[in-house]
């Protein structure tokens, strides 16, 4: 079946075939044990629940307040709650992946280009820039 791979390392969502049962789960993240973020429409990302060190790269899902190192994958449900096809479509997905690169203290969003499949990204960090305070040039 149909999945989506999230990969902080590489600033990409791919699709790939998922054949539905653990072991693939742990093939695509490189992984022995996984968690789960349930979406709202069914849908679910798992990602590895114990990453060593998971280095300075992290992905979240605009609207889930979850921020994953690593990679996840992506799947819907169906009425059983065994994995299906995702509920969106690829492009959907990669609206709404926002990748994050952490540098001290500070996260900044990298916006890979374009938005959908991506297979070589050209990558652009970028900070906010402050307005000069009150009175200054």
């Amino acid at each position: 079946m149909r999945a989506y791979l999230i990969s902080a390392e590489n600033f990409t969502v791919t699709e790939v075939e998922h054949a539905g049962d653990l072991a693939s789960i742990y093939a695509h993240l490189g992984c022995d044990h996984v968690d789960t973020l349930r979406m709202p429409r069914g849908d679910a990302i798992y990602f590895a629940d114990e990453i060593e060190e998971p280095g300075d790269r992290f992905f979240t899902v605009v609207g889930t307040g979850a921020l994953i190192a690593g990679k996840g994958l992506f799947v819907g449900s169906d009425d059983e709650g065994k994995d299906a096809e995702p509920s969106v479509e690829i492009a959907q997905l990669a609206r709404v992946v926002r990748f994050l690169v952490s540098a001290g203290r500070n996260l900044h969003s990298v916006i890979p280009e374009p938005v959908g499949v991506i297979p070589e990204p050209t990558i652009t960090v970028t900070a906010l820039e402050r307005a000069p305070a009150a009175g200054r040039a």
